[in-house]
């Protein structure tokens, strides 16, 4: 599903789940732009973004049962996602569904909304990393399951983090409770969001008329 960069609730342009979590500073970022630089981080980045986007699309294509050529560059991570999907009986009800929450004013599209055999309906995140997730996912993770509620009347009891090893397209598996702070935390950032806005606003009406 292609990226949705403007979404408007109620008349009003509403910040996607990313743009929420991603006010948090991030000083493991702020040291490996300094030891490498602005050039080689932004290369790094750009290829890995591009990777993930095509490995992405072609989950989309497999679990939509839409082929994927056995010679594509990144067919090992299809196999891979495809083998655990089959020994584990998992359900997949929506790949990259967009949702929206009314209630707080934000959207976004979570990688999946699945089910285990025994009926636990989860979160489902794709990652292609060679490390595991940050606390910002989890929090992304709750704020995609209220949406989920919201939508379809029942919230997703669990998380689901399955990553690919990007060299090797490993797949191992993480799962996490849907604890209540994931997403008192996310809405922690909804509302610095709005202050950082107000803030911007205030400096540029105000602060810069006297360099004008």
């Amino acid at each position: 599903m292609p990226h949705i960069s403007s979404h408007y609730i109620n008349g009003v342009k509403a910040p996607s789940v990313n743009q929420v979590t991603g006010c948090i500073s991030n000083e493991g970022l702020v040291k490996w732009w300094r030891k490498l630089g602005f050039a080689a981080c932004d290369k790094i980045t750009k290829e890995s973004q591009e990777r993930g986007t095509e490995i992405h699309g072609l989950f989309e294509a497999m679990l939509k049962g839409q082929p994927v050529p056995e010679g594509h560059r990144y067919y090992a991570f299809v196999s891979a996602l495809q083998m655990w999907n089959i020994s584990s009986g998992y359900k997949f009800l929506a790949i990259e569904p967009h949702l929206e929450s009314k209630q707080y004013a934000y959207h976004g599209s979570p990688d999946a909304v699945g089910q285990t055999k025994d009926g636990v309906l989860e979160v489902v995140d794709f990652k292609i990393k060679d490390k595991e997730a940050d606390y910002r996912i989890l929090m992304n993770e709750a704020a995609y399951a209220q949406m989920w509620l919201e939508e379809k009347g029942a919230k997703p009891e669990r998380f689901r983090i399955l990553n690919f090893h990007p060299k090797t397209a490993e797949l191992t598996e993480k799962v996490y409770e849907n604890k209540p702070e994931y997403f008192e935390d996310f809405l922690t950032c909804r509302k610095m969001l709005e202050v950082n806005k107000k803030a911007d606003t205030y400096y540029r009406t105000h602060c810069m008329k006297r360099y004008k």
